[in-house]
């Protein structure tokens, strides 16, 4: 969770946050985003940045080890330590969000992140935001095959939508839609409570 670039921070760019979050009435004790294995909170901090007229608190949650070598402040954020293979303590937030985090593990440990993340969800309120690699059905280029054979490595791979639906589906959720950055695989795939 912790080794994720800065330089990936694409999904900022592809998902509309603030649009999102304005459709919300919300308060200052509305949670907005869960960055679920956000790192040292880069990413975090640039959403918190673009969402910053909105009222309501985001969330870092990153394991113990990784939440100590914070040393960039990351003001207006809130630090937490979580593991993702336990159940998902805040309950109701508006956005759910794992960044490339999925990739790494087996469809059974994916399903087990996945549904402890659905079980904190509140239908009609909560929604879920993956982003990671959305590998087209036919035709990928020579970097997301490579990134899939990496991951085979540690017994993990990237998906296509299709793959995406049915992992979703096995954890309660239901896909929305998808978002792509152009011209690359990075994508971001929306999910709420089936």
């Amino acid at each position: 969770m912790a080794a994720q670039s800065e330089a990936a921070a694409w999904t900022v760019g592809i998902f509309p946050f603030v649009s999102e979050l304005r459709k919300v009435e919300t308060s200052d004790e509305t949670v907005l985003l869960i960055d679920i294995g956000g790192g040292k909170g880069h990413v975090t901090k640039q959403i918190k940045a673009l969402t910053e007229g909105i009222q309501g608190k985001i969330i870092l949650q990153e394991r113990p080890e990784v939440l100590a070598e914070i040393t960039d402040p990351l003001p207006g954020i809130e630090k937490m330590e979580y593991d993702f293979f336990k159940p998902q303590a805040v309950k109701g937030a508006q956005i759910y969000y794992i960044r490339r985090c999925l990739h790494d593990w087996s469809d059974t440990d994916r399903v087990r992140i996945l549904k402890n993340t659905a079980s904190a969800m509140t239908p009609g309120v909560s929604r879920l935001l993956i982003s990671e690699i959305v590998l087209p059905a036919t035709g990928a280029d020579v970097e997301a095959m490579w990134m899939d054979m990496t991951m085979l490595s540690v017994s993990g791979s990237e998906r296509d939508k299709g793959n995406w639906s049915r992992l979703l589906a096995e954890a309660g959720l239901k896909m929305e839609r998808t978002y792509h950055a152009l011209g690359t695989n990075y994508g971001a795939v929306e999910a709420y409570l089936a």
